[in-house]
């Protein structure tokens, strides 16, 4: 997610303003002279608490750029200040794993199931 992160730093410094995002497809905007920063977070929160989370960081001027399989994407005007997020790579990290052992169990067993039925 690192690497993710930071080739879209390099997007937002070269003024290209991420608008969408799906199933591993970036849409961009040129909006040359203005940068861009831009964060990927994964919520530890659903329903109510998600939403509100989602909207606090719009209070502080983040944008949600899209959301796809429980990661967000954010972004926010470089010169509007700097997009901070407060949580440890190491929570991150955890929230990955889950969620990729969660899509590979769900994999395997749908292919178990087409296999014996």
């Amino acid at each position: 997610m690192h690497e993710e992160e930071e080739w879209l730093k390099n997007q937002g410094e070269k003024s290209f303003m991420l608008i969408g995002y799906c199933n591993g497809k970036y849409e961009f905007e040129d909006v040359s002279p203005e940068k861009c920063q831009y964060k990927i977070d994964i919520p530890n929160y659903s329903g109510s608490k998600r939403k509100e989370y989602l909207q606090f960081l719009e209070q502080t001027g983040i944008s949600i750029v899209d959301e796809y399989g429980g990661i967000v994407y954010l972004r926010k005007n470089k010169f509007e200040g700097l997009l901070e997020l407060y949580t440890e790579d190491k929570e991150i990290n955890k929230k990955i794993k889950k969620r990729y052992t969660h899509f590979i169990g769900n994999g395997l067993s749908r292919f178990c199931f087409g296999v014996f039925f």
